[in-house]
């Protein structure tokens, strides 16, 4: 074990977070291992965030808790990432606005990462909870864990290591359960295109020199409502339902974009494995080009396939296989559209 004193800094990006972010904040600041620098930075929210958070570090008198706002509205790719690159510590935690971490998250993963200087990225569970902190039970799918992120043919362990070529078929967890040595921060800012979503590329970069590691233990709340970003369980179905073949093809060609460009960079050799994932993938974006019955047939005798498309995923792809996807597509956008224009119209009446 290392005995040297880790420095570690904790980094939340927030846009119109007013409901949830005192409990948030709440959590962090009783955390019972001290973090040495926490940086906000806030995506130029129109609510009262900023208040409530500029409010709170000055009642509690919190000199090492750092706040910067954008100019403009960036998006939460690039707010995270101009986020991680004011930090400075050893260990870095990343953090949403809405969920409540236990008091014992930080002292846990840091733990683990002293014991262990392999684990570069370490992602713990979760547990997730309704808009009244509630605990929310959901039945999960076949071999998958951790509220449907995580998928493995086998109950994961204490401590699980992931490699570069089950991580190019999809993340292991959201990013706010997430905690990265700065070596990785370092790699992330210089390769990181704002394609995939910042969380999965740093796994990535981690899992590229077996790296990457999954804590089997619920150290947070992770909160379900209807603003999040990214959600666990509706965002299955949601996700399904809103993309259409343009996005899927972008989606696939970025996962092996970033797996080709992290394997190169970090000079290490395409395996096997590897090379049915990237396969896999370009499958993937030949099959929405332009679908059909042949090429989903194709799709599943790749035994990679079963890991990277649950049963909805495959019932869609054959929906799509017979060109209706994009009819279903533009009449959820267009339902979506006119329930906004409804919401508005309510907005200004009142």
């Amino acid at each position: 074990m290392n005995d040297k004193k880790l420095k570690i800094s904790l980094v939340m990006a927030t846009y119109n977070g007013e409901k949830y972010i005192k409990k948030q904040l709440e959590s962090i600041r009783k955390q019972t291992q001290p973090i040495d620098e926490v940086i906000i930075s806030d995506d130029n929210s129109n609510d009262t965030t900023m208040k409530i958070v500029k409010n709170y570090i000055l009642n509690y008198n919190l000199h090492n808790w750092y706040v910067y706002s954008n100019d403009e509205n960036i998006g939460y790719k690039k707010n995270f990432y101009r986020a991680i690159k004011k930090a400075t510590g050893d260990i870095i935690f990343l953090a949403d606005q809405d969920d409540e971490w236990y008091d014992f998250k930080v002292k846990t993963m840091v733990k683990k990462m002293r014991m262990n200087p392999q684990i570069m990225a370490l992602n713990s569970s979760l547990q997730l909870i309704d808009e009244k902190s509630n605990q929310i039970k959901i039945r999960l799918d076949k071999n998958y864990y951790n509220s449907n992120f995580l998928y493995l043919e086998h109950t994961p362990m204490e401590v699980e290591v992931f490699g570069i070529d089950y991580i190019g078929l999809h993340n292991i967890s959201p990013g706010c359960t997430m905690a990265f040595r700065k070596e990785i921060a370092s790699l992330f800012l210089e390769l990181y295109d704002y394609k995939l979503p910042h969380d999965w590329f740093i796994n990535m970069i981690a899992s590229a020199t077996n790296g990457c590691f999954y804590l089997n233990e619920k150290l947070m709340g992770y909160r379900q409502h209807g603003n999040n970003t990214i959600g666990a369980n509706t965002s299955v179905i949601s996700g399904i339902l809103t993309k259409t073949r343009s996005e899927r093809i972008y989606d696939y060609m970025s996962r092996n974009n970033s797996l080709i460009e992290i394997a190169e960079q970090r000079n290490i050799l395409f395996s096997d494995e590897l090379r049915q994932v990237i396969t896999l993938n370009n499958l993937m974006v030949k099959f929405y080009k332009n679908p059909n019955l042949i090429k989903l047939f194709k799709l599943r005798f790749n035994p990679l396939y079963y890991q990277l498309a649950k049963r909805k995923v495959r019932l869609w792809e054959f929906v799509t296989s017979l060109k209706l996807d994009e009819i279903i597509v533009r009449w959820i956008k267009r339902k979506e559209k006119n329930e906004n224009c409804s919401s508005n119209s309510y907005i200004q009446q009142t």
